[in-house]
């Protein structure tokens, strides 16, 4: 995937703590097994270059690494200057952000939580991710009401 250009310079963080450091290490090490996947913007809220701007990996659940329902593990990736399209969905929401980006929910300004930085979204908040000058990496992680998540991805 295009966007994947990018994974090389979104990993090349220095992380604040050692816990950080070595997750992305286990990530480095599964990264070679995931399938990256795109998106579509249903809403119209992304940016121009979403489509080759981005790539979305399933670790844990539905395509995963790991073939799970009860709860889902992804990664989403960005090319610098991208905007995820809003979005929502039912199942909450957690995210830890691995390098630089700018997230917003509901009627919050766009905010951000620094690598390492970690949030939360209630179920059904609508919400959108940008990447800036650099690659935004970000863990996410759900918990899918009935085995599969309503939403409007």
């Amino acid at each position: 995937m295009p966007a994947c250009v990018h994974l090389h310079n979104a990993l090349h963080v220095s992380p604040a703590t050692e816990s950080l450091r070595r997750t992305l290490d286990a990530f480095r090490a599964i990264e070679p097994k995931i399938t990256w996947r795109r998106r579509e913007d249903t809403t119209g809220t992304a940016s121009e270059n979403f489509n080759d701007g981005h790539a979305n990996g399933m670790i844990i659940g539905p395509g995963g690494i790991e073939l799970r329902s009860d709860v889902w593990l992804g990664v989403t990736l960005m090319a610098p200057k991208t905007r995820y399209p809003d979005h929502t969905h039912a199942p909450e929401e957690t995210y830890l952000v691995m390098s630089e980006g700018e997230f917003q929910h509901g009627e919050s300004s766009w905010f951000s939580p620094g690598v390492g930085g970690t949030f939360y979204n209630p179920p059904g908040i609508w919400h959108a991710m940008r990447s800036v000058e650099k690659p935004l990496l970000a863990f996410w992680a759900l918990r899918p009401c009935t085995g599969r998540a309503n939403s409007t991805d």
